[in-house]
């Protein structure tokens, strides 16, 4: 979702009987990041690095943020603490 205000308010009235949503701002820059980390943690352009994205991008969408997260924490271990 775009950043914009309004929307975000318009989409909490629309969905407001929804009690297990997840608000995700532009997608299209998480997605750019998990890619980023995809090739940090496989070759570019490999079946690995893609089914990455992929699995990333369904747990985020899924609202398992937390999830991601924790198991980007070896990574983050890894590269001490900078992953970019």
């Amino acid at each position: 979702m775009d950043g914009a205000l309004y929307l975000w308010a318009l989409f909490k009235d629309v969905f407001k009987d929804i009690e297990n949503k997840v608000l995700i701002l532009d997608i299209i820059h998480v997605l750019e990041y998990i890619w980023i980390i995809a090739h940090i943690k496989h070759k570019e352009g490999s079946a690995e690095g893609k089914e990455y994205v992929y699995e990333s991008l369904l747990l985020i969408l899924q609202g398992k943020i937390a999830s991601y997260i924790m198991a980007m924490s070896p990574l983050i271990v890894e590269k001490n603490n900078q992953i970019f």
